[in-house]
């Protein structure tokens, strides 16, 4: 009954805002590059990091955003549910089927100079 009502399923996560105020480009960790680099297929070469300033106490964030992961039941995946499926295989086959992930999702704000690496690693990286 479930696979009939089910239209999709949305997952979310809060992620720190880079402050506007002190924002400043810098290189960014091996461990933060690989992990850029595996989600988006490209060689990072910068990222905007807070240096901190008074307006976010010092810290390098103010406010947050968050990272999406929206996955709409398609006929595939209906047919997954009702066999039974796995979790793990249900996620592959929405990926496969072109579901963005939460991972993904966090690195294009990363690129967009919205977030850290850091706070999509913290955050993201952990759950999934």
């Amino acid at each position: 009954m479930l696979s009939s009502a089910l239209i999709g399923v949305v997952a979310q996560r809060m992620v720190r805002r880079v402050c506007s105020y002190c924002s400043m480009p810098r290189e960014p960790e091996a461990e933060e590059e690989a992990a850029y680099e595996q989600e988006l297929q490209e060689v990072p070469t910068r990222f905007h990091y807070g240096a901190g300033c008074d307006l976010c106490a010092q810290t390098g964030y103010l406010g947050r955003t968050c990272v999406f992961e929206v996955m709409l039941v398609s006929e595939e995946i209906r047919r997954h549910i009702i066999r039974g499926a796995s979790s793990d295989d249900i996620r592959a086959q929405a990926i496969k089927g072109g579901m963005t992930t939460m991972r993904y999702d966090g690195m294009l704000k990363v690129k967009q100079g919205i977030t850290t690496p850091y706070e999509v690693l913290r955050s993201v990286y952990s759950v999934s």
